[in-house]
């Protein structure tokens, strides 16, 4: 499970604990908290890289990824659509790949930024 709610969010929520859960039943959780309507920024790519490397790995050894935020669709999408592109897909392509299963996904002009600018490009 990739969780990209903030945790202050998951406990207005009323699931400060989530990630938890999930690990007692033997998921792997990776958190790389992203900002409600946001577009990652620096403080998320300090998670991402890393995170991306492991949910690709997972993703090639036949599990399936989880990837949530409180309404899934801006960050979730935005992020299952950068899972896309690391996997080769071309950012136009992955945006309207998660657009046809979650039409109302990648909700702002940032968000697409970021995946046709950003997000297949680690820093060095």
């Amino acid at each position: 499970m990739l969780s990209l709610v903030e945790e202050d969010e998951a406990e207005r929520a009323g699931a400060p604990e989530l990630s938890a859960r999930f690990e007692r039943e033997g998921l792997v959780c990776l958190r790389a908290p992203l900002v409600d309507y946001g577009s990652p920024d620096e403080a998320f790519e300090t998670h991402w890289w890393d995170h991306r490397d492991r949910a690709l790995a997972l993703l090639e050894a036949g599990n399936k990824v989880l990837v949530h935020c409180r309404g899934g669709q801006g960050r979730s999408g935005t992020i299952a659509a950068a899972l896309m592109i690391a996997g080769g897909m071309a950012p136009a392509e992955a945006i309207a790949e998660v657009r046809r299963s979650r039409p109302a996904a990648i909700e702002t002009a940032g968000q697409e930024i970021w995946l046709s600018t950003r997000a297949a490009i680690r820093p060095s």
